[in-house]
């Protein structure tokens, strides 16, 4: 459950950060410069919902199948 929480939480956080660049002063070579790192770390956060919906696939992240059920959007929603 940890990693469904870090996995919104760092999702919020990038797309907040891309909001900040778009609403700022900055030139447009430094927003260059600031989307690169943002691009990368964004991939590696859709890698880790990817991973995670792999693993909910065999019902390996909460107890019982119900619990898979019910609380799919959590881990499934961002990746499709």
């Amino acid at each position: 459950m940890v990693g469904i929480i870090k996995n919104w939480l760092v999702f919020f956080i990038v797309f907040f950060l891309l909001y900040i660049i778009q609403n700022s002063n900055l030139q447009s070579y430094a927003k260059i410069l600031i989307y690169i790192p943002i691009s990368f770390f964004i991939g590696c956060c859709l890698r880790g919902f990817d991973n995670l919906t792999h693993e909910a696939s065999h019902y390996n992240i909460f107890a019982t199948v119900a619990l898979h059920e019910k609380l799919q959007f959590l881990y499934s929603y961002p990746v499709f």
